[in-house]
């Protein structure tokens, strides 16, 4: 009678376990996300990709409409490293493009090339190509043009010369991968985001670090320059993202801070014209320093922002941002709820990276809780990041259930119910500059 009672003992242990812990789940990757791109619609599901860490592989997962994870695939085949993935839906398919690593030089300098792959509607794939650079070649962004072709902009540095070389660099490839053109600009910039509108023309937003100066330089599907502006105050220290407001209008976000000054970064959205003339500025800060990261226009037409909130204790602006944040605005900029995702122990961050609107009107949010042993080094490509988990989050109607956050854990696979004090349900009070 010993064993049937050891099985009856077992399984309502673990019905019991089911009940408790119904809420959500825990589940192993082998991979540590990193670098986020948006998700994307793929039938009823979303599709996403990310570049992973230690190992450096960039990889594709499927979500659900609330979530959850249904499959994760690596892009690659063999051990090359592969940093700062975009995923764009195509007119027949799917493309991924990302820089390829093959050895770490001084100076955080890298043999890099630009990879691009090319998917059908089923993520079969279909190409598989390298555009090899003579020097480092870091992938900025990928668009479609009109033509069913694609502009590839990328950042590339001559480390053979003294001092580097820098340039922008534009590869204008066919829909069978072919390269057809490459457009040099040699600056002293970096391009930092590109978007193309319904004028048929392209704008890229690049800075100078040094100089605080910051670059709108509009071009069309040939790469011909047709206008360029640049702004020497700081006046959007690190623009994030960018999206249209109107027919003749784009709003530009980012953080904000006043020189190299001790004041902490303010939130920022800029509204400029379609060649980069500032027509408007609006700053926001929490009660801590403040970044704006993506931003979506909602079913309502009003806009949604996920971004960063910190300490001041931190003296290094690098590590200011710990908790992360939500939060819809109307098309004046006033701030209608906000919710705050805050993980509280100084050996966590909260780190939201994509924002994505589902069909029933709700939102899935993904990003990563990084564990720190000790702090985290931010630099572009040295993230010292032992154990980081990934977070996937569902809202609707502003509302945010705790039980639909995923949390998916890289070290240990188990399963425990998402506290409700985990996660801040109040509306933040903004003052508004």
């Amino acid at each position: 009678m010993k064993t049937p009672l050891i099985f009856l003992l077992l399984i309502n242990l673990l019905y019991l376990t089911a009940q408790e812990q119904r809420t959500t789940f825990f589940t192993r990757y082998d991979t540590i996300p990193m670098s986020w791109t948006q998700a994307i619609d793929y039938e009823n599901n979303f599709l996403r990709v990310y570049s992973s860490s230690p190992i450096g592989f960039s990889v594709i997962e499927k979500l659900d409409n609330k979530g959850t994870s249904l499959s994760i695939d690596s892009l690659t085949n063999y051990p090359r490293n592969s940093y700062f993935p975009k995923l764009i839906k195509t007119n027949n398919g799917y493309v991924i493009a990302f820089s390829s690593m093959t050895n770490i030089l001084e100076n955080d300098f890298m043999d890099a090339d630009i990879k691009v792959q090319f998917y059908d509607e089923n993520l079969y794939l279909l190409l598989d190509t390298t555009y090899i650079s003579l020097y480092e070649d870091r992938f900025v962004d990928i668009i479609q043009t009109n033509d069913n072709g694609f502009l590839i902009l990328s950042n590339k540095n001559n480390i053979s010369v003294n001092p580097i070389e820098k340039s922008l660099n534009l590869t204008k490839i066919n829909a069978q991968g072919e390269i057809v053109w490459e457009k040099e600009m040699v600056t002293d910039a970096k391009a930092l985001l590109m978007n193309e509108f319904n004028t048929s023309t392209i704008l890229i937003i690049s800075e100078n670090i040094d100089n605080f100066e910051r670059y709108f330089t509009q071009i069309d599907e040939n790469g011909n320059i047709l206008n360029e502006i640049s702004y020497t105050l700081p006046l959007l220290n690190t623009p994030t993202d960018l999206i249209q407001h109107n027919e003749n209008e784009l709003l530009l976000i980012g953080s904000y801070k006043k020189g190299n000054d001790n004041s902490l970064p303010r939130g920022v959205i800029l509204k400029i014209d379609t060649i980069g003339n500032i027509l408007d500025s609006t700053f926001y800060m929490f009660d801590e320093a403040t970044e704006f990261k993506k931003i979506i226009k909602n079913h309502k037409n009003n806009y949604c922002i996920i971004g960063a909130k910190g300490t001041a204790s931190y003296v290094n602006e690098s590590n200011y941002y710990r908790n992360s944040f939500f939060l819809e605005m109307d098309t004046s900029g006033e701030i209608l709820w906000s919710k705050e995702f805050n993980y509280s122990s100084n050996a966590q961050r909260t780190i939201l990276n994509s924002l994505k609107q589902t069909s029933d009107n709700g939102y899935i949010l993904t990003g990563n809780i990084r564990i720190l042993p000790s702090d985290i080094l931010y630099s572009t490509y040295k993230l010292d990041c032992n154990a980081c988990d990934s977070i996937s989050c569902y809202f609707k109607d502003s509302i945010c259930n705790p039980a639909d956050c995923i949390r998916y854990q890289n070290d240990n696979l188990f399963s425990v119910e998402v506290d409700s004090t985990q996660l801040v349900n109040n509306v933040i009070n903004i003052d508004l500059f």
